[in-house]
């Protein structure tokens, strides 16, 4: 069963969000963080195909998307940063 949640990423300069896509019945082999759109320029963490997220997850990995400054305005050194802001466990419900 897929399941997607999403989080809230701690600290960040500007409000930013994670989501994760984790197929329940398949064991994780290895998670894989999502740079969405072309290039860095464009794009949103939530444009990954369905197809696509089926595929991946039901093969062992889970995905983590997650929001960032979009370049050119932002560089590489302003972006990858955040990904220490993604502590990846479920949410408590």
């Amino acid at each position: 069963m897929l399941k997607s949640y999403d989080k809230v990423l701690d600290n960040a300069a500007w409000i930013k969000q994670a989501t994760i896509y984790k197929e329940t019945t398949v064991t994780t082999k290895a998670k894989i963080f999502y740079f969405h759109g072309g290039g860095l320029l464009y794009g949103f963490r939530k444009d990954l195909p369905e197809k696509h997220i089926s595929v991946i997850t039901q093969a062992g990995y889970e995905i983590i998307s997650f929001d960032y400054p979009l370049a050119p305005a932002a560089d590489l050194e302003q972006i990858v940063p955040d990904l220490s802001l993604i502590h990846i466990s479920e949410p408590t419900r």
